[in-house]
């Protein structure tokens, strides 16, 4: 027995080696997964919080105008001027969202 566990040890270590190496790929797949997977998520929740934002200015501009029409053109004016332009930087931020959402995901993984 002796004789024989000598002549074999080699055969018999290397398994363990072998079951390891996949053990460590497998976990490594598994991590880089999991990366693209939450980088995914941060772009899309980006998303979500720069089309709530539009939407939220697109109903303050909607109820200012209600309010300017309703009083022919003396109440809100001003406001309204103000709150358009509020619409346009929203719209702006939304349709960027992607690139800027992008461009800092390269800058953390550097």
């Amino acid at each position: 027995m002796h004789a024989w566990l000598s002549k074999h040890i080699s055969k018999i270590s290397i398994a363990p080696v072998f079951v390891l190496l996949a053990f460590i790929c497998l976990t490594l797949l598994t991590s880089v997964t999991v990366q693209q997977n939450s980088s995914m998520t941060k772009k899309e929740t980006q998303l979500a919080q720069a089309s709530y934002n539009l939407l939220t200015e697109i109903q303050k501009e909607r109820g200012m105008s209600a309010g300017y029409i309703s009083s022919d053109g003396k109440a809100f004016s001003d406001a309204l001027i103000g709150q358009q332009e509020a619409v346009d930087k929203a719209l702006e931020i939304l349709l960027t969202a992607p690139e800027r959402a992008s461009l800092a995901f390269t800058e953390t993984s550097l």
